[in-house]
Order: C-alpha cells, then sequence, then structure tokens
C-alpha cells in the first residue's frame, strides 16, 4: 500500500493504525481527527484514502485477499 504522503488535513495525521500485514510489512491506516462539536470525523478525514473506516482500507483489504501483489490492486491515489 502506498500512503498518502503529504496529509490532507490541517492538523496533520491523526493517530495512525496498523489494520493487516502483508509480507511482514504493516499496512498503516489513519483513525483521523474528531469534530468535537458533532463526534464525527472531519469531513477532509472521511475523504482521505489512508481513513481506516473509508473504501479504501477495505479495497486494499480485498485485493490482498484475492492474493495481488503490490502495485496491481485498484488503488486511486494519485498523491506523489
Amino acid at each position: 500500500m502506498v500512503h498518502v504522503k503529504k496529509c490532507p488535513c490541517e492538523n496533520g495525521r491523526g493517530r495512525p493504525t496498523t489494520e493487516f500485514h502483508i509480507n511482514g510489512k504493516p499496512q498503516i491506516y489513519c483513525y483521523g481527527w474528531i469534530d468535537r462539536m458533532t463526534d464525527e470525523p472531519v469531513e477532509v478525514c472521511r475523504n482521505c484514502l489512508d481513513y481506516v473506516n473509508g473504501e479504501q482500507c477495505e479495497i486494499d483489504f480485498e485485493n490482498y485477499k484475492r492474493g495481488l501483489k503490490d502495485g496491481e490492486d485498484n488503488r486511486t491515489d494519485n498523491a506523489g
């Protein structure tokens, strides 16, 4: 998994979480930041590819379960 190099959130990355390992390498996602007024994740975090409860974490895990190698998944990350 390729991680977003620069977090789009003005506060930087939230607390990291390791969700699974591929060939011994941890796949790290982010819990994001919580809006204290609503107790919901801030919008920029919900839309981030590294957000643990977002679609990309599930896509990466499903690709891993299907046995795809790094770089062969359908990740839409265009951060460079």
